[in-house]
């Protein structure tokens, strides 16, 4: 199984002429970089097959290995040893896989090797030859992080002479190809570095961030704010991680990975407060789901980390997406403050129709409501806007419009849908209360799932929730009319019709559901509760 995120899922006002134009650069520079991947190899190469820096480094292992274990014999031969396997490894281009794999073995073979001086001479021989196979690991990881940790040894001087050459001839390419380095930050190598891209699947990979997060920022900011924040947030995280990052001395980096991540931060916080989409799948099979952008966007931040973590991306600036992340946070939340909208509405175009619907009344609004929700369909303002007018409308004329009915039966129903999908049953409850019978829409709940029919029964019971109780087991009959929870509804209806109040108010209320309701043994339990009530009427009159 895996998961796609598809942003808001929303239509746009504007077509994102930014974001596009973004990605055919990095698409056109790709392209043109092609060109240059044998060349820059042939020159990498070079400086990679010097093999007096591999010996420098070998004698530097020796003077660490003596001053460890006082044995020079042993030493040589592991200086050996190391040396050829550093040397194939590069000209086999082995992966990292294989090394360790080379390793395991090795240690393998060390542990039961014969010795013919006896048990106690191969005990000591196999144990020096542990601790020296784990020093060539710690020298490794040292050498790394810190090569002043060897500046007492005699080699030391030699090996950073040769250091210094290797990182002369590694910054003059770097310049030659305008690679971002820490020895060569200027604006072409800036530029080069967040339009340019390691591979094919890099390049996808950050298309398919921009397209699904850019957009919306886009829509959001407009096109001048968008593209400010794509270049100064990911200039920024790309610049930060350059300076902090100790691989940047030798090697450089590339793509728009940090600017992607910046536009991530971007939408987080200009979107905090709604929901986005994800596209699971799984074999063949697929599923949309809305998850709240405020907790569920950090998640899919982490496990996105993770997969490539997982998937041995030495490459892979994982700080750089992080800075990216924080200061197109920082970006968005600044302007977001200072270009407030109401929390329901997505883009400020839609908040502007929405002030020229309220300025000119509820005449020709709806037309422009409806419109409204083309773009944002969770915009709650605008749909309890489109109800309040319509139930209004109704009081005073006893009736409305075909035009009217339809937006509004539309409209409710995707209200009580999205309510009841946060388990709002108070709110749906005052929504079906408030509505007049006649315009009440057919049927209700009719999107919600069997297990979320059946919460809605349990729990407008238990808040006294009558009326509402029988629509809910009305519609739960008509879609499930063979369910083994039928027959125990049926008998839950007796009792709650037996417990509901005979008053006029609810014999209008059953009279309707007798009308409204399609299927045979629901309207037969209403029906009967109405009898029920003319009979006691009746035998009130003659007591009488």
């Amino acid at each position: 199984m895996f998961f796609i995120p598809i942003g808001l899922g929303q239509k746009l006002f504007k077509f994102p002429i930014v974001t596009i134009l973004i990605c055919l650069s990095c698409i056109i520079n790709f392209s043109l970089q092609v060109f240059e991947v044998e060349l820059k190899a042939t020159q990498f190469s070079k400086v990679e097959s010097d093999l007096s820096f591999q010996r420098a480094i070998g004698d530097l292992y020796f003077d660490y290995c003596i001053e460890e274990f006082d044995n020079s014999k042993k030493c040589n031969k592991e200086r050996t040893a190391y040396f050829t396997k550093e040397k194939n490894t590069k000209k086999d281009k082995k992966s990292k896989k294989d090394i360790k794999l080379k390793e395991a073995k090795l240690l393998n073979s060390i542990k039961h090797r014969k010795d013919i001086k006896g048990k106690e001479n191969k005990k000591k021989k196999r144990e020096f030859s542990f601790r020296n196979i784990a020093k060539v690991l710690n020298f490794k990881k040292r050498l790394k992080d810190d090569h002043e940790n060897f500046s007492h040894l005699k080699s030391y001087d030699n090996f950073l002479v040769l250091k210094n050459q290797r990182l002369s001839k590694l910054t003059s390419i770097h310049k030659t190809f305008n690679h971002l380095t820490l020895s060569n930050i200027n604006f072409k190598s800036v530029l080069n570095a967040i339009f340019s891209h390691a591979n094919l699947s890099h390049l996808f990979a950050n298309l398919l961030g921009l397209i699904v997060f850019g957009i919306y920022a886009e829509a959001r900011m407009g096109k001048a704010h968008y593209f400010l924040s794509y270049l100064i947030s990911g200039t920024l995280g790309i610049i930060l991680y350059v300076l902090t990052s100790k691989s940047m001395i030798e090697g450089f980096i590339l793509g728009a990975s940090a600017n992607v991540y910046a536009t991530m931060g971007v939408f987080y916080a200009l979107f905090f407060h709604h929901k986005m989409k994800m596209l699971f799948i799984f074999f063949f099979k697929n599923m949309k789901v809305q998850l709240p952008v405020k907790s569920y966007f950090i998640l899919f931040f982490v496990i996105s980390e993770f997969t490539l973590l997982a998937s041995n991306s030495d490459g892979v600036a994982h700080g750089a997406h992080a800075y990216g992340f924080i200061f197109g946070g920082l970006y968005g939340l600044v302007w977001s403050r200072k270009n407030k909208i109401p929390r329901h509405f997505l883009y400020n175009e839609e908040y502007k129709n929405w002030t020229h619907i309220k300025k000119n009344g509820p005449d020709d609004d709806l037309v422009q409501c409806e419109q409204i929700l083309k773009y944002n369909s969770d915009n709650f303002t605008v749909k309890n806007y489109i109800l309040k007018t319509v139930i209004e409308s109704y009081h005073k004329n006893q009736s409305i419009l075909s035009s009217e009915s339809a937006l509004f039966k539309r409209t409710f129903v995707e209200t009580i849908d999205q309510l009841m999908k946060k388990r709002d049953v108070d709110k749906v409850n005052k929504l079906i209360s408030i509505c007049p019978r006649p315009i009440l829409p057919y049927p209700l709940f009719q999107n919600l799932t069997q297990k979320e029919l059946l919460i809605i029964v349990d729990k407008s019971i238990d808040q006294k929730y009558f009326f509402m109780t029988l629509l809910a087991m009305n519609s739960y009959m008509t879609k499930y009319p063979r369910s083994k929870n039928v027959k125990p509804m049926l008998k839950t209806m007796k009792s709650v019709l037996h417990v509901y109040k005979i008053e006029e108010n609810n014999l209008k209320d059953m009279v309707f559901l007798e009308s409204y309701s399609k299927t045979s043994i629901f309207k037969l339990n209403i029906t009967n509760f109405i009898n029920e009530y003319f009979n006691k009427e009746g035998q009130h009159g003659k007591a009488k």
